[in-house]
């Protein structure tokens, strides 16, 4: 049997409602069937789709039937019509055609939609029938539920929990790859792990920061560096062996993001201090950054190193308040949030942009916080942001579950937040989960805080890290 998508298009008569119903055919045996239901609330004017899930893994042909109902008024259209454009975020490499036209009045019309998903989707079926194949010649817009989506997932396993001792006493808030191994630390209590096997196995490191806590991990020029409480910067050049090189930096705040590039190195935390320095080593050498309002206090999240299209230097910072900036050298930045604070809106206010990732094969940088991502791919030095909802994947408006975390490897980016929720996408805009609550067992619901990527080993890892903060820490890796 083939892996054809036949979508069927029922008339119910002049001025009246109709239905299309599309059925994807799949091969012996499907994992999943999705059957078809009465339309939900059908409204004049409008198209309205039944309950259905169009499970796929990227790169593979569609192989689940299920069935889709449209409503709307008459449809006129002919064998041959090209109907991908009916919808809106049909995931590329598909493609829906009229193939026939059947039925006592002609109410019936049958569509193939053919091809292999080349992008990863949970997002809800949206679109609108054009008016050209319909009798009104009015556009009749598909009304969009959580009861009808794409499911279509990474060709990757599920993720492995790693076993919970010994690893971080209290919830993981950080984790980094570099030189063979993963390192992972809480903020809660300062304890701090390190896996030399891919996440498998995990082993203390003693003595771990205590009341000196961190909330960052990075491996920058080769070289680990950690940040935490009271402006305390250390390094380690193994991961498991550390040194104190900072204290009392960004005027004794917490240091909450590191990165390096271009021959600087850029640490931001609380109360809206940043600072810079071409050598980290040196405590006296930091100077603030500049380029913010002063009125700013909330926190520096999180800082990414990379290059706009031209190859030039760029860095990208993220805050609360949906602070986000950007700076050619480190040193003196543009603020882009009059841009950011209009994507990243909850019902309490302005939202909190968690983490920034760097896809450096297009040049993409992507931001995740609460229910949105936005993107950006700079050009001349400079960034503009297009922001993502993903209120269809995270949850309901009322904003339950969020993101914490985002990074990018292996050709993917991928996001984890509350509810133990993971998330991937290949180009910042296509998003699909990959991992939920029931693959966490722990006593609570956990939090994913914290994503790290190996991609220089024979097998990539990626891992992730989370827990409550009442502990314990919580890692679980992705080998495919």
């Amino acid at each position: 049997m083939d892996t054809n998508t036949l979508f069927k298009v029922k008339r119910l008569g002049l001025g009246a409602l109709a239905a299309l119903a599309l059925l994807v055919m799949g091969c012996e045996n499907p994992s999943v069937w999705n059957e078809d239901s009465e339309a939900r609330g059908v409204k004049a004017g409008t198209a309205t789709i039944s309950t259905v899930s169009i499970d796929g893994i990227q790169g593979i042909p569609l192989k689940v039937p299920v069935i889709i109902t449209l409503a709307s008024d008459t449809f006129v259209v002919n064998p041959g019509t090209d109907a991908t454009s009916w919808f809106s975020n049909l995931p590329t490499g598909l493609s829906a055609i009229v193939n026939s036209i059947s039925g006592d009045d002609d109410e019936i019309a049958t569509l193939t939609v053919s091809g292999t998903p080349q992008v990863v989707s949970s997002f809800w079926i949206k679109g609108t029938v054009p008016g050209a194949a319909l009798d009104s010649k009015t556009p009749a817009p598909i009304d969009p539920s959580q009861d009808a989506a794409y499911n279509i997932l990474w060709p990757r396993s599920g993720w492995t929990q790693s076993a919970s001792s010994p690893l971080p006493t209290s919830a993981v808030n950080s984790a980094a790859y570099g030189k063979g191994v993963f390192v992972v630390g809480s903020r809660v209590d300062g304890s701090a792990s390190y896996s030399p096997d891919g996440g498998i196995t995990w082993r203390p490191i003693n003595p771990g920061f205590g009341t000196n806590w961190i909330s960052n991990i990075a491996f920058i020029n080769g070289a680990f560096y950690a940040g935490g409480k009271g402006g305390i910067l250390s390094t380690s050049t193994d991961g498991t062996k550390w040194t104190v090189i900072g204290t009392g930096l960004l005027s004794g705040e917490d240091i909450r993001a590191i990165a390096y590039g271009n021959g600087v190195m850029v640490i931001g935390g609380t109360n809206g201090e940043a600072e810079w320095t071409t050598d980290p080593t040196n405590p006296q050498s930091w100077t603030p950054i500049t380029g913010f309002p002063s009125s700013f206090t909330g926190n520096f999240n999180s800082i990414a190193f990379g290059t706009d299209t031209s190859g030039s230097p760029l860095f990208v910072i993220t805050g609360q308040q949906a602070l986000s900036g950007y700076s050619t050298d480190g040193k003196t930045w543009t603020d882009t949030t009059d841009q950011t604070v209009k994507i990243f809106i909850n019902s309490g206010g302005q939202s909190s942009i968690k983490m920034v990732a760097y896809d450096p094969d297009h040049h993409k940088f992507v931001i995740v916080g609460f229910h949105e991502a936005a993107y950006a791919v700079p050009q001349g030095g400079k960034v503009s942001w297009t922001g993502v909802d993903l209120t269809d994947i995270m949850g309901s408006t009322s904003r339950t579950s969020w993101l914490n975390a985002v990074a990018f490897g292996g050709g993917y980016f991928v996001a984890g937040g509350s509810l133990g929720v993971s998330i991937s996408s290949t180009d910042g805009i296509n998003w699909a989960v990959t991992g939920a609550k029931g693959q966490f067992p722990a006593t609570d619901v956990p939090f994913v805080n914290a994503i790290a990527y190996n991609g220089d080993g024979s097998i990539p890892v990626y891992l992730i890290g989370g827990g409550l903060d009442a502990g314990p820490g919580i890692a679980a890796y992705n080998t495919n």
